[in-house]
């Protein structure tokens, strides 16, 4: 009941793993302040903003504060899609490639259309190809 409420309220979002068989599902934290404090100012014992974005929290903190915008406009992003009107679900979907996490979140419909929404950042280059399709 409590993460219900929460999720209803905008302070956190669930969503399920994409072709999982159970229903576990992911929380994230998604209020901007708090998860804006929680990851870069309530551990650090610099005051120095300079300081904070040379580490690799900070990068961590971009990529997830990034995905955190994209799921709380989901319904602008479908609206911008051509997709609002067609029901649709959002999962995301995690892998382990070539030394790499990748991340995505996925809308997936009911025609079985996927949009791809958001791939966490790395600093190599990331083909969708057709071993990539297969896992989906």
């Amino acid at each position: 009941m409590l993460f219900l409420q929460l999720e209803e309220s905008g302070f956190i979002n669930s969503c399920m793993k994409f072709n999982q068989v159970k229903k576990d599902r992911r929380y994230r934290v998604i209020d901007n302040f708090t998860y804006f404090y929680n990851k870069l100012l309530k551990n650090n014992k610099t005051k120095n903003w300079v300081d904070i974005i040379n580490e690799p929290y900070f990068l961590q903190w971009k990529e997830s504060s990034f995905k955190n915008i994209c799921l709380q406009n989901i319904d602008r992003i479908r609206k911008l899609l051509g997709i609002n009107g067609i029901d649709t679900t959002v999962y995301y979907w995690t892998d382990h490639l070539d030394n790499n996490i990748i991340d995505i979140i996925l809308l997936h419909d009911i025609t079985k259309y996927i949009d791809i929404i958001e791939c966490k950042y790395n600093d190599s280059i990331f083909e969708i190809d057709k071993n990539i399709i297969t896992l989906f």
